[in-house]
C-alpha cells in the first residue's frame, strides 16, 4: 500500500511528473486511505493525487501506464496469523499487467533474497516477465538518513510487464 503516501505527495508534487500523467492513484487498505487523502488535501493536490482502497489479491480492471511499488515484499502482515501477502501482491501486479502495455515498477531493499526471489517466481508464473533495471545511479543510491538503520541490503529496481506467454497458475 501507499503507507503514509510520502512517495505519492513526492511525486504528485513534481510538476514535471505530474503533467506526464492523465491519473495518479494511490492506493491501501480502507483504514489508511482517509490519512492519506487528508495529506493530499493538506499539500493542495486533490487534482493531481486520488487516494483510493486497494486490498492485495484484488484484480484491477482498469488500464494503467505505470504501476509503481515501493518497499512492499518485506511486509508479512500485521499479526503472525494474518496470510502472506507476497502472493496476493503478485495477482494484483499480474491482473494489472497482464494483456496491457503497464509496467509495473518496484523498488525494494534487499532483506530477504529468498523471499524476493519467490515474489518474482510467483510474478513469473502468472505470465509477468521480471528484469532488473541495473541503472548505475539507482544501485548506488542509498540514503543519507536511513530510516530504517538496521536495513543494509542493495537497493533492487526491478522492471514487471505482461510476458504475452501463457500462465501457469489461475488467476481466478
Amino acid at each position: 500500500g501507499a503507507g503514509t503516501g510520502d512517495l505519492a505527495l513526492a511525486l504528485g508534487s513534481n510538476p514535471g511528473f505530474a503533467a506526464a500523467l492523465r491519473e495518479y492513484r494511490v492506493t491501501d487498505v480502507e483504514g489508511r486511505v482517509g490519512a492519506i487523502r487528508a495529506r493530499i488535501a493538506q499539500r493542495g493536490l486533490e487534482g493531481v493525487i486520488c487516494a483510493a482502497e486497494l486490498l492485495w489479491g484484488t484484480a484491477v480492471d482498469e488500464a494503467f501506464d505505470v504501476v509503481l511499488v515501493c518497499e512492499t515484499l518485506h511486509w508479512k502482515g500485521d499479526m503472525p496469523a494474518e496470510e502472506d501477502t507476497i502472493a496476493p501482491l503478485a495477482a494484483t501486479i499480474a491482473s494489472a499487467c497482464r494483456g496491457r502495455p503497464t509496467v509495473a515498477l518496484l523498488a525494494h531493499r534487499e532483506r530477504c533474497a529468498e523471499r524476493e526471489a519467490s515474489f518474482y517466481a510467483m510474478c513469473r508464473r502468472r505470465g509477468l516477465a521480471t528484469e532488473q533495471c541495473t541503472s548505475a545511479a539507482g544501485l548506488s543510491y542509498a540514503p543519507a538518513e536511513p530510516l530504517d538503520p538496521g536495513v543494509r541490503g542493495r537497493l533492487v529496481l526491478m522492471r514487471l510487464r505482461d510476458s504475452g506467454e501463457a500462465c501457469e497458475v489461475d488467476e481466478g
